[in-house]
């Protein structure tokens, strides 16, 4: 009998090897290149939040609560990129910038994929240790953002004419992503 996670790495494995495969041979064509990337990238994703949800299905306690937290994550996600490829490939209009769809489900992705991890990790019993990871892990984007404050994001905000969500996007995937190894390197040390 083939376990779960095996089947999980079946489904996954060939959509991801041939994308960056045909990622490293640069596509080829630019209508190739941006079908496969759109497609590929959403079926990619939404294959490894298949492969997560199987966990869920045999896990148990709080594996089971992990494996959701970081299935959502990642359907987010694909989600996302499947909305972006909507309007790439169906409907053929460029990409509205800010894409506010998209854009919440791309927040979503390392927001759940942190409380997914925190959840995985043994944690030291209590708040304080709870809050101390946090924090510990706020501490690099956090000196980033205050960095940037003062020096990129006036510029930023000039560029964007005023507009608050358009601002948010362009701090929030930086912030977020590094907010999000920091954790994920802060639990890993403290394990």
């Amino acid at each position: 009998k083939i376990r779960t996670p095996l089947r999980a790495l079946i489904l996954a494995m060939p959509i991801c090897a041939a994308y960056a495969a045909a990622s490293l041979v640069h596509w080829g064509h630019t209508d190739v290149e941006k079908i496969a990337r759109d497609l590929g990238l959403s079926l990619g994703f939404l294959s490894c939040a298949v492969g997560c949800f199987l966990r869920v299905w045999n896990g148990s306690g709080r594996a089971r609560l992990t494996w959701y937290l970081v299935g959502c994550g990642v359907l987010a996600n694909g989600l996302g990129n499947g909305a972006w490829a909507w309007y790439e490939l169906i409907l053929g209009r460029p990409v509205p910038y800010p894409f506010p769809i998209a854009d919440a489900l791309f927040f979503l992705y390392p927001a759940l994929l942190i409380a997914g991890f925190m959840l995985m990790a043994e944690l030291p019993r209590g708040i304080i240790s709870l809050m101390s990871v946090l924090l510990d892990a706020w501490l690099v984007p956090g000196s980033l953002l205050a960095l940037a404050w003062g020096y990129v994001l006036p510029h930023l905000a000039r560029n964007l004419q005023g507009d608050p969500f358009g601002l948010i996007t362009v701090v929030g995937y930086p912030v977020l992503t590094i907010f999000g190894i920091a954790v994920v390197v802060g639990l890993h040390v403290r394990g």
